[in-house]
């Protein structure tokens, strides 16, 4: 979510939108019936599960709105799902303030939590990437939403090791030659580059400077004392940041993007980010008219490419598949297969996704501008929605 509200200040009509806009905000829906497209069929009723977060794990319930209620928070502060990765055949699910789901099934299909107080309690968790087959994410602290304190050198990069559930530091901004007083408050990375937003903040003004680095040796693999050695560090202007964070035409998304949008009509117009096998960091393309009113709402949508398919799920729940689950055939010779979700309650939406196998899992929260209600999970069992 942090990334959007980034790419809000360049592009902020379209973005606020998204998760603000939930009276005008159109239906993907809708636009199947209005213009005659195949029905798209919802999703078999005994196919997926609920789940809702607590204060210290998950728990299953009938659907979100019988979730316990609870006090709205900046989504900075909230338990949620705020970003996952797949690698391998693995995939990855980051709960903020709380641990990290591991998506393999276990005990019926169900994620493992691994918790940890360290890095999630007081720090705010970014988005995920992989370093050598090694699940890394960014953390932060947000000093407008929270000042509670926290241990002046902790981290912006941390490692998960999903064999033994455990968390260790990878980098400091010490490793940068930058003081620990320093907050890194964005992560980008794509392929060996890192950009970073490092963040100063004194009593009367906040000051940002934008670096980039890369390594020479796995980061993975270096002992911590000796990472700061293999770094070689990059100083770039505000425009060559942002120019990171603009989303591309849709007419440059990958060519499997482009073809599961096919099922749409021309003039529909949608914002996406899409997440490839073993990067993590998503790119984000946008398919709108010049001429598109700034009162229109644009839909969201998440996208996964995988080996065997492609998967892109509307923020509204309306679903586009392309190809095969782990260890079956082709579905539907190769064509789009359209389903949905179940319906949301109004003011709540569908987030990030991940496949394991053949469970779907699928972020969903309940939000009020920048505040974060109910958060969960749906899991769908991919096999009996599509075969």
């Amino acid at each position: 979510m942090k990334r959007k509200l980034l790419v809000l200040t360049l592009f902020i009509f379209i973005l606020f939108s998204f998760g603000c806009n939930l009276k005008n905000s159109a239906k993907i829906s809708d636009v199947v019936v209005e213009t005659q497209m195949p029905e798209i069929k919802p999703i078999p009723k005994k196919s997926h599960k609920w789940y809702y977060f607590t204060y210290d794990g998950f728990k299953q319930v009938s659907v979100p709105q019988k979730a316990p209620q609870v006090l709205l928070k900046p989504w900075t502060e909230s338990i949620r799902i705020s970003s996952g990765i797949t690698i391998g055949t693995e995939s990855f699910l980051t709960v903020n303030k709380l641990g990290l789901l591991d998506c393999e099934p276990q005990n019926e299909n169900q994620a493992k939590l691994a918790i940890n107080s360290e890095f999630f309690a007081n720090l705010t968790v970014d988005n995920m990437m992989s370093l050598d087959g090694i699940p890394v994410f960014h953390v932060y602290k947000n000093p407008e939403f929270n000042s509670m304190e926290t241990k002046s050198n902790h981290p912006f990069l941390v490692q998960f090791h999903p064999d033994s559930s455990v968390f260790m530091p990878l980098l400091f901004t010490e490793d940068l030659d930058y003081s620990s007083g320093i907050e890194v408050s964005d992560v980008i990375y794509n392929d060996s580059e890192w950009t970073i937003t490092l963040k100063s903040a004194d009593n009367s003004k906040k000051e940002f400077e934008y670096l980039s680095f890369s390594s020479y040796e796995s980061l993975i693999n270096t002992e911590p004392n000796k990472r700061k050695n293999v770094i070689t560090t990059t100083e770039i202007s505000e425009g060559e940041y942002r120019s990171k964070l603009l989303p591309k035409n849709f007419n440059q998304a990958p060519e499997r993007v482009k073809s599961l949008m096919t099922r749409l009509p021309q003039n529909f117009e949608y914002f996406i980010e899409v997440a490839e096998p073993n990067l993590g960091i998503k790119s984000s393309y946008i398919k709108k008219s010049i001429n598109k009113s700034e009162e229109a709402t644009l839909m969201e949508a998440q996208v996964l490419l995988n080996d065997t398919f492609s998967l892109a799920i509307f923020t509204d729940g309306t679903s586009f598949f392309e190809g095969s689950v782990q260890d079956k055939y082709v579905v539907n010779n190769g064509k789009t297969v359209a389903f949905r979700l179940p319906k949301l309650p109004m003011g709540f939406s569908y987030g990030t996704i991940a496949v394991e196998k053949n469970i779907l899992y699928v972020a969903w929260e309940e939000k009020l501008f920048y505040e974060v209600g109910r958060t969960g999970f749906l899991t769908v069992d991919l096999e009996q929605v599509l075969y």
